[in-house]
């Protein structure tokens, strides 16, 4: 339950800061991993990644320099998922 109070914050504040920006960099319109579109659609309200978990052991993996910068796409998402032998949880 913690963890999910915390994801939620999270993304609620990441959430509130996009709404004040209408227009999204070319660098946060790329995922940090695979550097094509993320399809960020957190400054139309909602996102696909307000409704899926994306794994601490995938974002570890975004460079140093890119941190924070732009959100992981779901192709890298679901990549991921495929590759390990947990389920992907929703």
């Amino acid at each position: 339950m913690m963890m999910h109070s915390i994801r939620v914050i999270i993304r609620i504040h990441a959430r509130r800061i996009y709404l004040n920006r209408t227009i999204l960099s070319e660098d946060e319109k790329r995922c940090p991993l695979c550097l094509q579109l993320n399809d960020c659609r957190v400054h139309q309200e909602d996102c696909w990644c307000f409704h899926t978990k994306v794994p601490v052991e995938l974002r570890l993996r975004i460079p140093e320099d890119r941190r924070g910068k732009s959100c992981i796409c779901k192709k890298c998402v679901d990549a991921f998922y495929d590759t390990q032998s947990s389920k992907h949880p929703v």
